[in-house]
């Protein structure tokens, strides 16, 4: 029998796999490129009032409560995540739904899969690295080598639309995904530590207010934090 461990349960370890990471980013986009098409449409996008009531509404518009200055980008986000109608997307790609071996990966747990966009997904998983990043304080390279691995190999795989479009959607959401995680309806429960929230809080602030950056900006940001 293969030994599968959790992602989740192996990145609070320190345990940066690359080589899985990069998968995972490949097989992503994969999913997306692959469940693209009318007939996968009229049956997921049903299902969208539940990616809108469970990740859109508790994540980014609570937002609006902690940081009401930050309302025009809140709305301008939302408005995305509930009306693109790209592909099937899992809506919970984290790494406690992901298990993983030596040669497989098996993801779990899309009870709010929806036809909708994409970059949620990528998104969420590159969320969970930063977030482990500044959480776990050893190995800062690796989980930066891994961030870029997976932004790379996701969004130079996308076929199904112009990739600086949804790249530039992705940036968009990354900072408020940080935010959301800790002052949103469902905050990472490992997450104790005042000083890692702030360092957070300051990190997606920065971004927001950087406008137009890019990925390394992304990464840049968290070389030197503590």
């Amino acid at each position: 029998m293969k030994k599968f461990t959790n992602l989740k349960d192996d990145l609070l370890k320190g345990n940066v796999n690359i080589p899985v990471i990069s998968s995972l980013s490949k097989k992503l986009c994969f999913i997306h490129a692959s469940l693209k098409s009318t007939y996968n449409k009229k049956i997921f996008q049903p299902h969208n009032f539940n990616f809108i009531n469970l990740r859109v509404d508790p994540y980014i518009i609570e937002l609006i409560k902690e940081y009401p200055q930050l309302k025009n980008n809140i709305y301008e986000v939302a408005s995305f995540l509930k009306n693109n109608h790209h592909t099937v997307i899992h809506g919970d790609f984290t790494p406690k739904n992901i298990f993983i071996s030596k040669t497989e990966q098996i993801i779990l747990d899309a009870e709010v899969a929806n036809y909708g966009d994409p970059v949620f997904d990528i998104v969420s998983l590159i969320n969970h690295l930063i977030i482990k990043l500044i959480y776990v304080k050893k190995n800062k390279k690796l989980f930066i080598n891994a961030l870029k691995k997976s932004f790379n190999d996701y969004f130079s795989n996308v076929t199904w639309e112009d990739k600086q479009i949804i790249v530039k959607r992705s940036l968009s959401l990354i900072p408020l995904m940080i935010l959301a995680r800790i002052d949103g309806k469902s905050p990472a429960e490992y997450l104790t530590q005042k000083k890692d929230k702030n360092t957070l809080r300051k990190i997606a602030l920065e971004l927001i207010a950087t406008h137009d950056y890019d990925f390394e900006t992304v990464a840049n940001s968290l070389i030197y934090e503590k």
